[in-house]
């Protein structure tokens, strides 16, 4: 009977490569929002002034953004260190079982570890596979990360502006004594920044332009 090899401790387990996964696809999302939200950003002159009146709530979702990518990120990193191990756990277990494998002298015994072998193979080149994704998704993020830092407010950080509703509830009445409420205003456009090159990222994918296969 073919023995296992290096049961590893559950942090280290292989269903933590679908938890990686899981990871990796939420990053892909968060990077994609992170590049529109960059290429929407409003121009603004060095006091922050802008022709949008909502350039600085929109810079302020921004630096949130950013910081929601950054501790996506970190979640990543901590899971190069698990993949890292599962790669490590299925190389020793080949290694194992084809050193074992050069002792047997019944032809029964060789087909068992032949199997086993088989087998060891298969585990090895997947967490490869996720290994090498997983690496590649953090050297996109960082770029994408690196580009959109560059996108800052001037005059320090910005603050979402409070603003309150234009009507109250009972159909839009007025309180007594106050004054009546604003009409709302659409929205300009917003003004792209032109040739930003972040979807020169976003194109470039984690994988050299390949979609990711979850």
């Amino acid at each position: 009977m073919v023995r296992i090899y290096n049961d590893p401790p559950p942090q280290y387990s292989d269903d933590n490569l679908k938890l990686a996964d899981s990871a990796m696809e939420q990053m892909v999302g968060l990077l994609q929002n992170l590049s529109d939200k960059t290429e929407e950003l409003p121009k603004t002159d060095k006091e922050g002034n802008s022709e949008c009146p909502w350039a600085e709530d929109k810079y302020a979702e921004h630096v949130e953004l950013i910081r929601r990518v950054e501790e996506q990120l970190y979640e990543l990193q901590q899971f190069q260190t698990i993949v890292n191990q599962i790669v490590s756990k299925h190389r020793s277990n080949l290694e194992q079982i084809k050193n074992d494998y050069n002792t047997l002298n019944t032809q029964t015994a060789q087909q068992g570890y032949s199997f086993a072998e088989m087998t060891a193979r298969h585990h090895l080149r997947k967490a490869e596979e996720h290994k090498e994704r997983l690496n590649h998704m953090i050297e996109w993020a960082r770029k994408v990360l690196q580009f959109a830092k560059e996108k800052k407010f001037p005059g320090g950080n910005p603050q979402k502006q409070f603003r309150p509703p234009a009507s109250f509830s009972g159909g839009g009445m007025a309180l007594p004594g106050s004054m009546p409420p604003a009409p709302v205003q659409a929205e300009p456009p917003v003004r792209a920044i032109p040739d930003t090159g972040i979807n020169d990222l976003i194109s470039m994918g984690p994988i050299g332009g390949n979609k990711i296969n979850f």
